[in-house]
């Protein structure tokens, strides 16, 4: 245990429990005093490292935070209960995920061409090339006749352009009363004009968006 001394001297910190058989962390969390002691569940043998001492509460919450999103990323299997502080917002993520966070809006004035928007929030794999995302966004979808007047189709995910196809041809798909289309990557010019873009914000929360 720390003495009085020690724990005045070294504030919050963030610490980790290790496994002394396999010598990987299973736990990792912040505190103060002798909170790295508290754990009696886990035994005696259990090896205790200061990661990071002489903290705010804030600095070690964001300290913490970002070590076991990491530790997730790397197929640590810890005990944590949650992710750490402020994850979904701030936390790990790619450099293709920081692009979409972070992506210009366009102005409504901006999409010139006529458009269908078509979200796959639910099919989309990071770093999935053309040819995946067009699988993704080809079928199966609930849409109206107003289809028939489009001739691009926008890729998006969680708000952002990934790619635009332009349509050839839409087609029933009949098992389930929903329609897909065939298509071709877009032009370079009209790929270039909206990939990476974030659609404008304020219509409503619907897997298909239409414009122009």
């Amino acid at each position: 245990m720390f003495d009085q001394t020690t724990i005045d001297k070294i504030g919050f910190y963030v610490y980790a429990l290790i496994n002394p058989k396999d010598n990987k962390p299973f736990y990792v969390g912040k505190g103060s005093g002798n909170r790295v002691f508290a754990h009696k569940d886990f035994g005696s043998e259990v090896e205790r490292v200061i990661i990071r001492h002489g903290l705010t509460e804030e600095e070690a919450l964001e300290i913490e935070a970002s070590i076991i999103d990491f530790a997730d990323k790397l197929g640590f299997k810890l005990e944590n209960s949650q992710s750490g502080h402020n994850s979904s917002e701030k936390g790990l993520m790619t450099t293709e995920e920081i692009i979409h966070a972070y992506a210009e809006p366009l102005d409504e004035s901006e999409i010139t061409d006529i458009v269908i928007t078509i979200n796959i929030n639910q099919k989309y794999n990071q770093d999935d090339s053309p040819e995946k995302i067009y699988e993704a966004v080809k079928e199966s979808w609930v849409i109206g006749e107003k289809r028939n007047t489009r001739k691009y189709v926008f890729a998006e995910y969680k708000g952002v352009i990934l790619e635009v196809f332009e349509i050839q041809e839409w087609y029933e798909v009949k098992k389930h009363n929903r329609w897909g289309f065939n298509g071709i990557v877009a032009n370079d010019d009209i790929r270039e004009k909206y990939i990476g873009k974030r659609l404008p914000k304020g219509r409503q929360q619907n897997p298909i968006r239409y414009y122009n």
